[in-house]
């Protein structure tokens, strides 16, 4: 007892500070706690990213629309190009004078006097059916087609093609499609099931039916592949 009361005011206050201060806490419980409020944090954010990334799948397409949707702009035009008439991939349809189909193709068309009947073509193709189901197609580089007569002028590089397997080639050619003949007086070169010919001209009558090849005319005649002995 006598040992305690010489303990000065100074000591016990400063025991009783030291007794009275917060104890510095463990490093497990603080990693739990900041765990606890990372956790916390993302269960505010999560949800927030979530909700912007909905809003901008929705959203987007309203962007792309707006930068691919139409746009009126200012073109040049020059005074050819208002004075004729063009089409891009015209076909025309007709029937000659037996009533069978015929149809012209190109991948131009190009009416320069709206009062006329005549039709510039660009890389034209005519195809005739005929009567027994074959075909007959004449293409060129480029063409004239005069609606009220059924005439097809072919220029530059003229080709006739028939299902028999026929093919001819000249420069210029005039198809009536009314009658189904053609003609041309430019050298002519062919080939076939028959041999190669080649002739100053040609006629061609009758949808192909008859043709005739005009002026001096070569023909190499191929002989006919002959059945096996003893083949029935």
């Amino acid at each position: 007892m006598a040992e305690a009361s010489k303990i000065g005011p100074g000591t016990e206050n400063r025991a009783r500070l030291r007794l009275a201060g917060p104890r510095p806490r463990p490093l497990a419980e603080l990693a739990t706690s900041s765990y606890s409020a990372f956790v916390g944090t993302m269960k505010v954010v999560l949800p927030a990213i979530a909700v912007g990334l909905i809003l901008l799948v929705l959203a987007w397409p309203q962007f792309r629309s707006a930068d691919q949707g139409f746009r009126i702009g200012i073109s040049k035009i020059g005074k050819e190009d208002a004075q004729n008439l063009r089409m891009i991939n015209p076909r025309y349809q007709g029937i000659d004078k037996k009533g069978e189909p015929y149809s012209i193709t190109a991948e131009m068309a190009t009416k320069s006097n709206p009062s006329s009947d005549v039709i510039e073509l660009e890389k034209p193709q005519a195809d005739i059916t005929l009567s027994r189901g074959n075909w007959v197609s004449l293409r060129a580089d480029y063409g004239t087609y005069r609606e009220q007569d059924q005439i097809l002028d072919l220029v530059g590089g003229v080709d006739l093609y028939h299902d028999a397997g026929y093919e001819f080639r000249t420069l210029s050619a005039r198809a009536d499609l009314k009658t189904n003949s053609a003609e041309g007086d430019d050298p002519v070169k062919g080939q076939g099931p028959f041999g190669e010919i080649r002739s100053q001209g040609f006629r061609i009558y009758d949808k192909g039916e008859r043709v005739v090849f005009t002026g001096k005319a070569w023909l190499l005649l191929r002989p006919r592949a002959q059945p096996p002995t003893g083949s029935r």
